[in-house]
């Protein structure tokens, strides 16, 4: 008895191309299929070996058999550039042997090109350091040096800061990556989707309005809207003086959008259109949340709403089954969704989950256990899927802030907690399905003493947090909903309130390091990194005179190790004082020069709209403090 794909009826004959496309194949014996990689280089071995594709030399011998990698080869993982130049090798051997190793552009291949490097591990920096070049580090410098130059910061500071956002390879590694760099090139040119025996195979997942564009120009779409984004920041680069980071440069191509300079001819015009070009491409189908790299509806939602999304989708690209990276599935097992039409590929490699294989075969599927060499038929998930859990900070804050301000409200629940109240929405957008938080408590003109509960206040706290470099916050719009504005943030779904592990600033030191300790044991964290977020969680409350915040509203995100931090619409207190014994001993370099850098008319030009000055003034003041508190 057959099972799985037993509708695809996988035809035995040669491989050849379909309807002329180099995308599309049929008459493959084998397929072999994998999830997301993230610089596991010990388990994609094991995979390929045993399936009977690499041998022990790292050569091809897989004969006609096809290899796709679902995307997301890179970051998190240490080994991110020896798996690129496996990859990259296998592709010509495959070839010449007669099969195939098609590589899918994924989210953080994408995340790479347009320099958002959050997900970038240490090691593989330290891979690139024999090819870095000194004078690229030296012009960095300079320019870094340069724009951080600002009363109350010392220079010693800006080296420590700037050593540690560009370690050594940064600066080699940008150049791989880049538009003519080795990887960076060849990543551009990749396709996000391919079919094979009318199977096809995506990182992300397919909406109707993505898979009605056809695969051709699905890939072409991507491609072009990967190479627009990264010309555009590389012209931009002097502007800023050295290597930014996404959001810098979204940042810049904002103010140059609202900037009148250009009629004045202070700037050349290629930056104007660099920066045009950017603010257009943003919702591409390369970086929007609903796109082939970024959609989670296929592996997440229930599937009585998902089914006929889906069946459409497959249907435009007239193909019977369709295999998916990027969304973990929950077992850590490959998993069936939709009566077979659908396969979850996605056991997380990168966070310890045991390697796993998809095997096409003779119209079955299956899963290679590396370890034993059995096949096992994916078990099929609940119909009820397992619920939307978009991340917010796996997508850039300029999409998640427009999904915000557009997306419908299709229902309003009051909430509730102690002195707080809100609202959960439900917020659709396009094929996007998300909950949200929505304030619109307003008690008037903080006291000398204290703060009021104001929504506004929830605004300053993301724009402060941004400024500082910090990640923390989700990103948080005004909107108004039901006729009253107020702030509106998204539910982080996946996350843990930290009241399992108590309280950072309820403990004295010795228990918090201990409850610290066990935070990183569980989740198989450094404990250094985890003890460096939770000092800055303190001295960020510290900053923003926040002392009282509950446990519920920090927020532990296990699979991406970071803290979130929610609810400040009682933040930024008008009182000056800071509680020394929530305060760190020592500051990130980083950190302590994002604050020394905080300048009166910077902080009034972004949060007038949203503090008073008397909130200003004592924002800085406490700022001081701190900074006069921890060692630099």
């Amino acid at each position: 008895m057959r099972v799985g794909l037993v509708s695809l009826s996988l035809l035995v004959c040669p491989a050849a191309f379909a309807n002329g496309s180099e995308w599309e194949l049929d008459g493959v014996a084998r397929v072999v299929a994998l999830g997301d990689i993230h610089g596991s280089l010990d388990k994609l071995t094991v995979l390929l070996r045993a399936g009977g594709l690499i041998d022990e030399g790292l050569r091809w011998k897989g004969g006609k058999d096809h290899l796709v990698l679902c995307g997301d080869l890179v970051d998190r993982g240490p080994d991110d550039r020896k798996v690129l130049d496996l990859v990259q090798a296998l592709r010509e051997d495959a070839r010449h042997a007669g099969g195939r190793v098609h590589v899918l552009v994924g989210n953080h291949e994408a995340l790479n090109l347009v320099r958002d490097l959050r997900y970038v591990s240490p090691e593989s920096y330290t891979a690139f350091a024999p090819d870095e070049d000194s004078g690229a580090r030296r012009k960095a410098w300079d320019g870094f040096r340069k724009a951080m130059s600002k009363p109350g910061v010392d220079e010693a500071g800006v080296k420590a800061a700037f050593e540690k956002r560009c370690p050594p390879g940064y600066f080699a590694r940008l150049k791989a990556f880049g538009k003519a760099g080795r990887y960076g090139s060849w990543l551009m040119e990749l396709p996000a989707a391919v079919k094979i025996n009318n199977v096809v195979f995506v990182h992300g997942g397919l909406t109707p309005e993505t898979a009605g564009l056809g695969l051709e120009a699905i890939n072409r779409r991507v491609q072009a809207n990967l190479r627009a984004v990264t010309e555009s920041i590389e012209a931009l680069d002097p502007l800023l003086g050295f290597p930014g980071t996404y959001a810098e440069y979204l940042g810049i191509a904002r103010m140059l959008k609202n900037s009148t300079s250009a009629a004045q001819g202070t700037l050349p015009p290629e930056a104007y259109a660099a920066a045009d070009s950017i603010l257009k491409q943003v919702q591409g189908p390369a970086l929007a949340p609903d796109g082939p790299l970024w959609y989670r509806g296929n592996s997440l939602q229930n599937e009585r709403a998902e089914r006929e999304p889906l069946g459409i989708a497959l249907q435009l690209l007239n193909a019977r089954g369709l295999v998916v990276g990027h969304t973990i599935t929950r077992s850590g097992n490959i998993t069936s969704r939709f009566n077979s039409r659908l396969y979850r590929a996605d056991v997380g490699m990168a966070y310890g989950g045991k390697p796993a294989a998809l095997v096409l075969e003779r119209g079955e599927a299956k899963i290679l256990d590396p370890l034993t060499g059995n096949l096992s038929i994916p078990a099929a998930e609940p119909p009820t899927g397992e619920g939307w859990a978009l991340s917010y900070e796996h997508i850039p804050d300029a999409q998640m802030e427009r999904f915000l301000a557009d997306a419908d409200v299709t229902s309003r629940t009051g909430l509730k907690r102690g002195s707080q109240r809100a609202e959960i929405v439900e917020l659709k957008g396009g094929r996007l399905h998300m909950r949200g938080v929505f304030k619109d408590i307003d008690q008037g003109k903080p006291l000398p003493g204290g703060s009021s509960s104001r929504y506004q206040q929830e605004i300053a706290a993301y724009w402060l947090d941004r400024r500082l470099g910090l990640g923390m916050v989700p990103p948080v719009i005004v909107r108004t909903v039901g006729g009253k504005e107020g702030s509106l943030r998204a539910v982080i779904e996946p996350a843990i309130d930290v009241v399992s592990i108590r309280s950072y600033t309820g403990l004295e030191q010795v228990e918090r390091d201990e409850a610290l300790r066990r935070l990183a044991e569980r989740y198989s964290l450094d404990l250094k990194e985890l003890m460096g977020q939770a000092a800055k969680v303190r001295t960020f409350d510290s900053l923003i005179g926040n002392l009282g915040r509950e446990d519920e509203d920090r927020l532990w995100i296990p699979r991406d190790r970071k803290v979130a931090l929610v609810d400040h619409e009682r933040a930024f207190a008008c009182s000056t004082d800071v509680d020394a014994s929530m305060l760190c001993e020592y500051l990130d370099p980083d950190f302590r020069l994002a604050l020394q850098s905080l300048q009166i008319e910077e902080l009034r030009a972004g949060l007038s709209r949203y503090l008073s000055e008397e909130q200003i003034g004592a924002l800085l003041a406490r700022r001081d403090r701190i900074l006069d508190r921890c060692k630099p």
